[in-house]
């Protein structure tokens, strides 16, 4: 090695977010959140993801978790793991797998870790930040444990990060140095420590003052803007506010509420998955392509990521705006929900797909599509969950179907 190399290899040390992590299980004392998928896998190793925000321990736990075991445990990258390379693993059956960063591996390689579970080959582990029921097939959801982790409370995540640092023998920083660092990165304890060590190594190599150091803090965590796919209070009440004006047909308050969020680095896809929920909770049956286009826009954006995907954000959001509203159908399944509080119903023995009275099942369609059988729960008093909505966009299909029956009703009486 020349001297160039030592000098560069010399000036390399371990982030001081990773000499913070925890090395044992006794270091874990303040996640008792692992404890139960800790004694669980212990006695009897199975297959599990964890999901959560950045930094709040999941690799961590689970690279302890395994030296734990002692079971011959290997790790593959997500991104890039090959089918040749899950085949080479299985050989050495029965062993651990763990994938990190989960969510990055696609879809259509998934399939081949279900026949390996089931046979008990292989023990998946992995963690990720996204959404399972997003980004794994059905099939391999079926088979895994899926448990997601929740940040702690501000305060522990003040009182874990302090008593670390003093612990380490850090040189201490004043306290409003501390919750700046705080507000801006919890609940990421990896970003936490990156921009302490940051500070610290400013207030060690020059003589600052306190407003020198809060200001050079400052300018370092605009710089390094989160990325936390766990939102902040700000976060979500620029969400609440963009879903609100959406519901209200406000096209410009909705752009700009979005684009605040855009630019504080929230990831779209989040976003889109608001978006896709309004579209059946607000706009529902008065136009049920809402539902169809939002979706497509959840899909695109998370091929496509950013810049571009503010541009098919954009595009659906106003979409939505303009569409008319109806909340009927989110308002019939909340009636339905509150009515089978402490109900156990069981549908009339001519619709049951077996039994006596299947037989006398009448087929709706060599009847004209209508029948005189009765399909309400025998012995219940029937109630009336939807209501079609009668709302102020004339062209609205759900404005014809409240029209027909209002008409029907007329008709009748």
């Amino acid at each position: 090695m020349d001297a160039f190399q030592e000098g560069l290899y010399a000036r390399i040390h371990e982030p001081l977010w990773s000499k913070m992590r925890p090395k044992k299980w006794e270091d874990f004392s303040d996640y008792s959140q692992f404890s139960e998928i800790r004694n669980r896998f212990l006695n009897k190793p199975y297959s599990f993801i964890l999901y959560g925000p950045p930094g709040s321990g999941k690799t961590t736990f689970i690279e302890i978790l395994l030296r734990e075991s002692r079971i011959n445990h290997v790790e593959l990258p997500a991104p890039s793991i090959s089918i040749e390379d899950l085949k080479n693993a299985a050989k050495k059956a029965p062993i651990i797998i763990f994938m990190d960063e989960f969510h990055r591996f696609s879809k259509s390689r998934q399939d081949y870790l279900l026949k390996p579970i089931e046979e008990g080959k292989i023990i998946l582990v992995g963690a990720m930040t996204e959404s399972p029921w997003v980004y794994l097939t059905r099939p391999l959801l079926s088979r895994l444990y899926i448990k997601e982790i929740h940040p702690p409370e501000k305060k522990k995540f003040s009182d874990i990060i302090r008593n670390n640092w003093k612990k380490a023998g850090y040189l201490d920083i004043y306290d409003e140095l501390y919750e700046k660092i705080e507000d801006y990165t919890w609940p990421d304890f990896r970003k936490a420590y990156q921009s302490l060590e940051f500070i610290y190594q400013k207030s060690v190599s020059s003589d600052l003052k306190q407003e020198d150091l809060d200001k050079i803090l400052s300018e370092f965590l605009i710089e390094n803007k989160r990325l936390n796919s766990n939102m902040s209070e700000d976060i979500y009440e620029l969400l609440s506010a963009m879903i609100k004006s959406i519901r209200a047909s406000d096209i410009d308050a909705a752009l700009l509420y979005m684009m605040a969020m855009i630019k504080s680095d929230i990831d779209p896809a989040l976003i889109a998955r608001r978006l896709v929920i309004l579209a059946s909770e607000d706009i529902g049956l008065a136009n049920s392509q809402a539902l169809v286009l939002a979706s497509e826009a959840l899909y695109s954006i998370e091929k496509i990521g950013m810049p571009e995907a503010k541009i098919i954000l954009s595009h659906v959001m106003i979409y939505l705006c303009m569409m008319p509203k109806s909340n009927s159908a989110y308002m019939a399944m909340k009636k339905a929900e509150v009515y089978l509080l402490n109900k156990t119903i069981k549908p009339p023995g001519y619709i049951l797909n077996a039994g006596k009275q299947a037989k006398n099942y009448k087929y709706p369609h060599e009847k004209g599509g209508l029948t005189d059988q009765d399909y309400w729960p025998k012995d219940f008093q029937r109630e009336k969950f939807y209501e079609p909505y009668k709302g102020i966009f004339e062209n609205s299909l759900e404005n014809k179907l409240y029209d027909n029956l209002s008409h029907s009703i007329k008709k009748k009486n």
